[in-house]
Order: structure tokens, then C-alpha cells, then sequence
């Protein structure tokens, strides 16, 4: 994994911005760390990227945020689903959401915080990209490896 030491928010923005020129449709990206760890700072980079003027804010309580952008690249619609599951317990609660659906739109870039339900059985065998985001020694620092 490449690392990247990230001494303010503005630069972990601009690295999820570097970062989702590698993301394309149906990508599945989950975001592992702590609280304030910086991956909602990565995804408001992403999500600057794709054009999302939108307030980007962690769906914690609503379990899923989407937005609607438009790809640079080739100036098409696209979905960003920004799901936080940190307070689901349980695959049947992923299904009770309809995540299935929103994972097999082909629109759709889906980014994860708290991923570990992507742990089940059920996943293994799909790909799934990580970013890891670590406090460091100092308030500021985040080490982000991807």
C-alpha cells in the first residue's frame, strides 16, 4: 500500500481528489478509520472531483448520503452513494436499506465508512478498494494508506 502523511484537512480534500481520478461506475471504496480520522475530508474531495457543489457531511445518523455529479472525464451523470455503517449491525439491516440496488446501479461510485460489513461471507468475492486513515503523533496528522 502507498502512504501519505496529510498535516491538515485541505490536503486529505485535495489527496480524495487526486484519488477519485482512479475511481470509475460501480467501484466499491471503504474508508477504515476512527472518528475524525479525515474520511469525510476524503470524500468531500472526491466529491469535488465529480462537480458535487453539495455540503458534504458524514450520514452517521441517515446511514446514506447521495449525491449527484457529472463525471470530467466524460461529462456524464454520476451517482456518489456515501454510506457510514457504523451503526448497523447486521448484513439483513445492509438489505433492509436496499444496498444491493444501490451497489448494482451502474451510475453509481459507492464509498464506505466503517466498512466491515463488506467482511461478510457475502462480499468476499466482490472487489472492494480500501483507504485507511490513521491518527498520527500530532493533532493534525492523518496517515492515509491506499
Amino acid at each position: 500500500m502507498k502512504r501519505l502523511i496529510s498535516t491538515s484537512p485541505e490536503i486529505t480534500v485535495r489527496f480524495g481528489y487526486e484519488y477519485a481520478k482512479t475511481l470509475k461506475n460501480t467501484d466499491i471504496l471503504g474508508l477504515i478509520g476512527e472518528l475524525g480520522s479525515g474520511k469525510t475530508c476524503l470524500v468531500r474531495g472526491i466529491a469535488k472531483y465529480f462537480r458535487i457543489t453539495d455540503d458534504i457531511i458524514s450520514p452517521t445518523f441517515l446511514i446514506l448520503n447521495q449525491y449527484k455529479g457529472i463525471n470530467p472525464l466524460n461529462h456524464t451523470n454520476i451517482i456518489i452513494n456515501h454510506f457510514d455503517f457504523y451503526r448497523l449491525k447486521s448484513y439483513e439491516e445492509l438489505h433492509s436499506i436496499g444496498f444491493d440496488e444501490y451497489i448494482s446501479d451502474m451510475n453509481a461510485i459507492n464509498i464506505i465508512e466503517w466498512p466491515s460489513l463488506l467482511l461478510n461471507e457475502k462480499f468476499k468475492m466482490k472487489q472492494w478498494k480500501k483507504i485507511i486513515l490513521k491518527h498520527g503523533k500530532e493533532s493534525n496528522i492523518r496517515i492515509i494508506r491506499y
